[in-house]
């Protein structure tokens, strides 16, 4: 397809160096610009050329300093000192990011109008949010789709698009230090139905990237707990005191081989709490084989989201476990309960309070009323593993629940009585209902 523009052309055709040609032509092939020409070559006499008489035609913007949280407060505040205005105005419109929902319809809002004034490339600042960065940084294909048959736009066509990331990863593999990474989605949640604009987009991206695309798909748990764990922990400063910790893991599963599931003993599974520490192994086992059956569960963002909000409640509360493990997530904090029940039902929320967590619930109850329960807080523990690993299980599965011995997994650490747990678990069997 060839598209032509008459008018007064501005070009940097290279680095210092700006061109004015007027009442010049542009001339363009499948959205890639191929000349600016004073005079129409004579091979395109024939050609439709729109004119657009004495306007400019440039290039596109590219804006290279700019702060995506601050733009609901654009033009506010401009009266005050900057340290004034911090404070009055910056640092709590940021802190309205920590909301995913928010960030997405600000974020969206922004990217239109970037897109809408001739602004395609930008050097672009978020908060410290880490969910509304990703927001921020979201699907190729949910933007490409909104170009799909829209004609008209400043910023350039699905043609351009496509041209432009065609370009980019030629760039890309030209050098030797350069990488492209592209995060393309799976669901039609998030692509659109068969025929959609969503569709054709992911098609032509898909096309693109995959005549020299690597793909790699964190979709398992042995590689989405490492995206998950380097986001939150630094490296390990002391490998020693963390070999430790897993050799009395693995040491209490060997010498209690009855109450634990048999991997738990084998030399692999040493190795793979090495890998995750600090982080439990049966976490990510029950968020990656159970919850990960739910369709709008996400593998990596959901994961990370939940075990952000677990880590912080554990700092602020100055826990002192070997490991965090299905018993040290607190369901009684309403962000981590909600990254949960969200996937579930509302109904959980009730049984959740009645029945795993807080002060009214029964598992508080039992711990505060025998004290050998309440000093490890087993019988919440003990509940807050259970609810872990049963609540993705629906009616339609043939075994429902959580095994005992992966209720202990998730539970005791070195140094606890394991009858402890197990009188706790059976008396949350007598007088739990769900």
């Amino acid at each position: 397809m060839t598209t032509i523009l008459k008018g007064n052309i501005v070009s940097a055709p290279a680095c210092g160096r700006l061109d004015v040609t007027e009442h010049g032509y542009l001339i363009a092939e499948n959205g890639v610009i191929t000349g600016v020409y004073p005079v129409l070559p004579e091979q395109y006499a024939g050609a439709s050329v729109e004119d657009y008489g004495d306007c400019l035609i440039v290039q596109s913007f590219a804006d290279l300093h700019l702060h995506a949280p601050q733009y609901p407060m654009l033009g506010m505040g401009m009266d005050l000192p900057l340290l004034d205005w911090l404070n009055a105005y910056a640092f709590p419109t940021e802190a309205r990011f920590a909301e995913p929902d928010y960030a997405r319809t600000v974020y969206r809002q922004l990217a239109g109008e970037l897109a809408s004034h001739g602004t395609t490339r930008v050097c672009m600042f978020s908060s410290l949010h880490t969910d509304a960065t990703l927001i921020l940084m979201d699907e190729l294909v949910a933007y490409a789709k909104k170009l799909w048959k829209a004609d008209g736009l400043p910023a350039g066509t699905f043609d351009n698009l496509i041209s432009f990331i065609q370009e980019i990863t030629e760039a890309a593999r030209a050098s030797k230090n350069s990488l492209v990474v592209a995060s393309i989605p799976e669901s039609n949640i998030e692509i659109g139905e068969e025929g959609s604009g969503g569709q054709q987009a992911l098609q032509a991206i898909e096309h693109t990237f995959g005549r020299m695309e690597a793909i790699w798909k964190p979709v398992a748990a042995n590689e989405g707990f490492e995206i998950v764990r380097r986001r939150l922990f630094l490296n390990c400063k002391d490998e020693a005191a963390r070999d430790r910790v897993c050799k009395a893991f693995s040491q209490m599963y060997q010498d209690n081989s009855a109450d634990f599931p048999n991997e738990a003993k084998e030399v692999e599974y040493l190795n793979r709490m090495r890998s995750c520490y600090p982080i439990h192994p049966e976490i990510f086992d029950r968020l990656y084989e159970d919850w990960a059956t739910i369709e709008r569960f996400q593998k990596t963002r959901g994961v990370l989201r939940l075990m952000a909000a677990v880590v912080h409640n554990l700092w602020m509360n100055q826990d002192g476990g070997l490991m965090i493990m299905p018993g040290s997530i607190s369901l009684d904090e309403s962000n981590i309960r909600d990254e949960l029940t969200r996937h579930v039902g509302d109904n959980w929320n009730a049984i959740v309070d009645h029945e795993v967590d807080g002060k009214a619930s029964i598992p508080y109850q039992k711990d505060q009323e025998v004290s050998r329960y309440g000093q490890v807080m087993a019988a919440r523990r003990v509940a807050r593993t259970v609810m872990l690993g049963s609540a993705p299980s629906t009616r339609r599965d043939m075994i429902r629940g959580l095994e005992t011995s992966r209720i202990r997994l998730g539970v005791v650490q070195p140094g606890e009585n394991i009858a402890t747990f197990n009188d706790a678990l059976n008396v949350l069997q007598n007088s739990a209902h769900h």
